[in-house]
């Protein structure tokens, strides 16, 4: 009980009284009545009091607040669209709530995501409509494609500029021509060979093989893979036997020297010997059977 009338004493007459001394002190005079001094010390210990309840009850309540949404986890009941932007609870709001999600989606504007739920929803048709005003080019043929549009997915992609996979399109479509120019147009020469090749265009197809193998831009590797891509066709197609002499002979001429370059020289000589070219074959050949005679460094007297 003592301590208690100390610590309010202390309160009362130190704290308050001597905040008051400070502000008399300060303005140089005295309260003239005497009521007023235990009214503005009961003034501030009111508003202190005011304020202190507020503080724990609202720390009070948010410590409440934490323990019921921890008790009720996994009970609660979700109303539509009112979660956070997730693909799996748009997914779902899709599925339940069509009408309200998409709607809300639509006023956002929020194109790419209309896209997104309609394909999770199997609806491809639908769904490249959404991306193709999400300008989403490349998803937006894709779906077509599942949606079994082909040709209009190949011929968006052409117009965006994909078109090494608007190529692959026109293959399955089984347009050969439209696929050797989209593969051209991006600079894949051996690919864009190949599909006039099988549409039966061969010269279109050797000038294409004979511009890379020509080229002095472009790199040794890609020869090779281009002139083995060539040569396979040679062996496996008959291509040989639908071109002028003159100008096969000039292809396995070009054929040759790369795989010559690429150290493979047996086939390099086979080619070259094929081509008319049998003394350069025969140099090779002596070169490729000379038996490897081994030297001996003179020693030093």
């Amino acid at each position: 009980m003592a301590t208690l009338q100390t610590a309010v004493d202390f309160y009362w007459n130190g704290l308050l009284g001597g905040a008051i001394h400070f502000v008399e002190t300060l303005f140089n005079g005295e309260f003239v009545h005497p009521w007023v001094v235990p009214a503005i010390k009961s003034a501030v210990t009111l508003l202190f009091l005011w304020y202190s309840i507020k503080t724990i009850s609202r720390l009070y309540f948010r410590i409440l607040e934490r323990m019921l949404e921890k008790n009720i986890e996994g009970h609660s009941v979700r109303e539509p669209y009112t979660v956070r932007d997730t693909s799996f609870v748009e997914e779902l709001d899709a599925a339940q709530f069509p009408v309200h999600t998409l709607t809300a989606l639509i006023k956002e504007k929020a194109w790419g995501k209309l896209g997104d739920i309609h394909a999770r929803l199997n609806q491809p048709a639908e769904s490249a409509k959404w991306y193709l005003k999400d300008k989403q080019y490349l998803r937006a043929a894709e779906q077509l494609a599942r949606a079994g549009r082909t040709l209009q997915a190949a011929r968006l992609l052409q117009r965006c500029g994909e078109y090494e996979t608007a190529a692959h399109f026109w293959l399955e479509l089984g347009n050969y021509g439209k696929a050797a120019k989209a593969y051209k147009q991006a600079g894949n020469l051996p690919e864009a060979a190949r599909a006039w090749i099988t549409q039966g265009k061969v010269q279109q197809g050797i000038r294409c093989f004979e511009e890379i193998l020509n080229s002095r831009t472009i790199g040794a590797e890609e020869k090779v893979k281009a002139a083995d891509l060539c040569y396979h066709l040679i062996q496996n197609s008959g291509l040989s036997s639908r071109l002028p002499i003159a100008q096969k002979n000039e292809l396995y001429k070009a054929l040759a020297r790369t795989f010559l370059s690429a150290k493979r020289p047996a086939l390099a000589a086979s080619l070259f010997q094929e081509a008319g070219e049998t003394g350069v074959a025969s140099e090779i050949f002596k070169r490729l059977n000379a038996p490897d005679v081994p030297t001996y460094k003179k020693e030093k007297p």
